[in-house]
C-alpha cells in the first residue's frame, strides 16, 4: 500500500550568480534553500531505496546552484529549481521550494528576502 509523506530539508548553503544590481553580478549571492517534498511510495522496507535519499537532495541543489548560470531573479532561480527536481525525482508529487538571499543592495536594510514556490506535478 502507498504512504503519503513529506520529507522537508532546510538550510542548505549555496552559492548562486544570481541577481539584479551590478553589486550583486559582480559577487553572486550566498542563498538558503529549503525544500519540502511531497512523496507517495510504497514504504514496506526500512530501505534508502524505499524513499527519496534527502543526501542526494541536497547535493542536488548544491549542483544546480553551480551550473544554473547567471539569473536576475530569485523567482528564476527558484523556478528552475523546481523544475530540475521534477525531472530528477520522478516520486515527488508536489514541492515547495523557498530561497532565502540576506545581502540586498537597499541603504539601511540589514533583512532578508524569501521566495516561496510551490508546484505539483501534471499528469
Amino acid at each position: 500500500m502507498k504512504q503519503a509523506f513529506q520529507i522537508t530539508v532546510t538550510g542548505i548553503r549555496v552559492h548562486a550568480e544570481i541577481g539584479a544590481r551590478s553589486e550583486e553580478q559582480l559577487l553572486g549571492q550566498s542563498l538558503s534553500v529549503d525544500l519540502k517534498m511531497h512523496l507517495q511510495k510504497e514504504l514496506e522496507e526500512d530501505d534508502v531505496g524505499a524513499t527519496l535519499d534527502y543526501g542526494k537532495a541536497i547535493h542536488s541543489v548544491r549542483e544546480f546552484a553551480a551550473s544554473c548560470g547567471r539569473v536576475k531573479l530569485v523567482e528564476t532561480f527558484a523556478k528552475r529549481l523546481l523544475d530540475e527536481f521534477f525531472a530528477l525525482y520522478p516520486d515527488i508529487e508536489r514541492m515547495r521550494v523557498s530561497v532565502q538571499k540576506s545581502y540586498i543592495p537597499v541603504v539601511d536594510f540589514t533583512g532578508s528576502v524569501k521566495i516561496e514556490m510551490e508546484r505539483t506535478r501534471e499528469g
